[in-house]
This record gives structure tokens, sequence and C-alpha cells, in this order.
């Protein structure tokens, strides 16, 4: 268990690693970017994006009065699906997965929370939704970003079944900030094989 989870460990340390050499990359290529290009139509990344403002009840505070994890990550997910629906047109997407999601700062009651989620890496049959969030204040001392997420979301028809995605997203030189969060969704796709491995734990030998 030890020297799993220093792998797990060493995985996360290069993760962010490469997501943030990407950042300091002057000029990003189209050459470095592969994605599947058998879409109808294609849309800037810029394009999908969403935002849903939140305030909240005391309901969704707990004893320090901060917001529950849960009812974020809740709200998340729903960002997460809308943007997905509304890049594809499809009413029946659902989330398959929810991937490094980082809690930096909690939120008060007296916050304005504002959820930005945009697409990120289109496939046959699913796609990955980035998800930020970001607090303003009621001091006013400035808006920050206190959460990220990344969410994988599959579009199945009635029957249940995978349904193909026809939009892809434009890979454009011109626009480098579109450029950037593909080539960081590519390298968390190229991540993916290896944690899966990671995070699947071998069952117990409870026999004896």
């Amino acid at each position: 268990m030890r020297e799993l989870a220093k792998q797990r460990k060493e995985l996360a340390y290069r993760w962010r690693k490469e997501q943030d050499e990407v950042d300091k990359m002057a000029f990003i290529t189209k050459d470095v970017i592969h994605m599947p290009q058998d879409k109808e139509e294609y849309v800037p990344v810029s394009e999908t994006e969403i935002e849903v403002r939140n305030w909240f009840l005391p309901r969704n505070l707990n004893i320090n009065e901060t917001l529950f994890g849960g009812d974020l990550l809740s709200w998340m997910d729903k960002a997460a699906l809308y943007c997905a629906k509304n890049f594809t047109k499809s009413e029946r997407m659902v989330t398959i997965a929810m991937n490094r999601v980082l809690f930096k700062l909690p939120i008060s009651a007296s916050d304005v929370v504002t959820l930005k989620a945009r697409v990120s890496n289109v496939r046959r049959f699913r796609l990955e939704v980035e998800v930020e969030v970001f607090v303003d204040p009621a001091d006013q001392s400035g808006t920050r970003k206190s959460h990220t997420g990344y969410f994988t979301v599959l579009n199945v028809d009635a029957a249940g079944q995978y349904k193909p995605i026809h939009k892809g997203l434009l890979i454009d030189e011109a626009n480098q900030t579109d450029m950037r969060a593909l080539l960081k969704a590519q390298k968390r796709w190229e991540f993916e094989g290896e944690e899966k491995g990671l995070l699947s734990l071998p069952p117990l030998d409870i026999s004896i």
C-alpha cells in the first residue's frame, strides 16, 4: 500500500507539472494537438463556455458557516451537464467521472459564486467539461478562483446505448487561449489510463 501511495503521489506531481508546462509554452502549434477529425462541425473552445451564478440558503451551510462540499460538487456537475448538452444539443447525457476536483478556498454564506464551464476535449461518445468556480466576497476584496474540476460526460440514446458526438473543437493557432485548453485536456486524457491502474485497488483477501 505504501508503494501504491508513493506511485499515486508521483503521478499527481507529473500531472501537475505537465499542466504547468503548457502554461509556460510561448506558442502552441496545431501539430501537437491530436484530436479526432471526423466530426461534422467544429467550434472554438471559447464558444462552448457557459456561466452560472449561485447564492446559498442556510441549509447549504455546515456548522462552520461555509458551503457543504457535496452541494458545490452537485452544482458543478449540473453546470458540466448543462454545458455538455448545450454543446451537443443532446438531451440524454450522463456524468461518468469527476476528476481532479480541487477545493482551494472555503465559500461563506455572504459570497456570490460563479461557475464557468467549457468543453475541453471531445471523443467519439464522450467529452470532458472543465468547471471553474469563482467567489466574489461581500467585502468586495476581489474575485478569486476557489474550485476546479474536470467532468467526463457520456452521450447516450433513448435505449441507453452510446451515441456518437458529431461536433468537435476547432484547432486554431490564432487563439492561443483555446490551444492551451486543448493541449492541457489532451495531456489529462493521456494520463487517464495510467491513473486508472493506480486508483483501482485489488480486492482484499478475506479468506483467513
